[in-house]
């Protein structure tokens, strides 16, 4: 992600950054392995369309809570967005 870091330094502590850098790591290599196991069963088990719309609906999904995540970021950090 590029804008990881640039991220991180506006809105978390010096003395946490360490921290949430490596638990946001771990975590998105976990979750990422999860969704490709996901995918992956639903492709053996059902049909290539059942995984694209499956690839689809995730992606869906993840851009509505970027959305949601945005609108809060800006309510708490609006100073940032001037």
């Amino acid at each position: 992600m590029l804008a990881n870091s640039p991220y991180l330094t506006k809105r978390v502590p010096a003395s946490h950054r360490g921290r949430i850098s490596g638990i946001s790591e771990v975590m998105r290599t976990g979750l990422t392995s999860l969704y490709q196991l996901l995918i992956g069963f639903i492709y053996g088990s059902g049909s290539s369309k059942a995984a694209w719309a499956a690839v689809l609906a995730f992606g869906v999904c993840f851009a509505a809570l970027c959305v949601v995540l945005a609108v809060k970021d800006r309510k708490v950090y609006g100073n940032l967005y001037v």
